[in-house]
């Protein structure tokens, strides 16, 4: 989409500075701990994994010398675009940021974009159950709003209703000794199940390799955590889920199972057990897209 770069008398200016390696320490902390609605994923160890693959064009808005938000970002021919390598992206704003805030950044963002040779934005922003305060001017602004990609979401620390069917399943599961596992180290085995599933469903691969996955999870030990279905008479795991998980919400990234999780109720079990965890409690469970 065209951003307007329109200059209404009274909209807060902002300052916007191409990020560089000596805001790292700065970028970090305003998307931890002063943002309401970063994740993880926009720390510059995420974005700065993907190397090679974008062309980095993070940009820092600034009132007078503090920042007032930042949008993780990359170049893509005359495209602008956060971010093509997350889920989400958009704006990052804090605390107190409001709508006209908002309306004087996107300015910026025009004009910063006709002066860089950028002609579109392509914007995705994060959704609300990630937000620690609700966030939506800027789709308000660019005209995004309701535009998410459909999910589907519910709450945790409360169990799941399932039908009959499942209810079945999940008591054949218990019945049968399956056994919930989590740690690094079923991380490999659980991206090995998911490969396998991609590349027989979809002749696909993830989009994180297993050794950028290790990788990532030792730099962000609590919001990357895997967990496994296993049963006490198999050496294998039957189904696993690699969850990427922030103090609001926890995002299913990757699924996998075996081909021997047929009717075991393995999966019913897993997502019981997640959905039940006390650890989780009052977060929202982000399934992923639905389309």
């Amino acid at each position: 989409m065209p951003v307007q770069d329109e200059n209404i008398p009274g909209r807060p200016v902002f300052r916007i500075d191409v990020y560089d390696e000596a805001a790292r320490s700065e970028w970090n902390r305003f998307v931890g701990e002063e943002s309401v609605n970063g994740h993880f994923m926009h720390t510059r160890e995420f974005l700065d994994y993907h190397g090679e693959r974008f062309t980095d064009h993070s940009l820092v808005f600034r009132r007078e010398q503090n920042i007032a938000a930042v949008l993780p970002a990359h170049r893509n021919g005359a495209d602008l675009a956060s971010h093509r390598g997350l889920t989400f992206g958009g704006l990052l704003v804090g605390d107190t940021f409001d709508s006209a805030d908002c309306a004087g950044a996107l300015s910026a963002l025009g004009r910063h974009m006709r002066e860089n040779g950028l002609a579109r934005l392509d914007y995705r922003p994060s959704p609300v159950w990630y937000h620690r305060r609700v966030f939506e001017a800027d789709c308000g602004w660019l005209g995004t709003a309701g535009e998410y990609l459909p999910a589907a979401v519910c709450a945790m620390g409360h169990g799941v209703e399932f039908n009959a069917t499942r209810r079945n399943l999940l008591q054949k599961g218990l019945r049968a000794g399956l056994e919930v596992v989590s740690g690094a180290e079923i991380l490999p085995d659980v991206m090995g199940l998911v490969m396998d599933v991609l590349a027989a469903r979809h002749e696909a691969m993830p989009v994180h390799s297993i050794e950028e996955l290790g990788a990532l999870q030792q730099q962000f030990p609590e919001g990357i955590r895997a967990y496994a279905v296993r049963s006490p008479d198999a050496a294998g795991l039957l189904a696993g889920v690699v969850l990427f998980v922030s103090p609001h919400a926890v995002k299913l990234q990757y699924l996998g199972y075996s081909p021997d999780t047929g009717e075991s109720g393995a999966m019913e079990v897993l997502f019981d057990h997640l959905l039940r965890a006390s650890e989780f409690h009052g977060r929202s469970f982000d399934f992923g897209t639905s389309a």
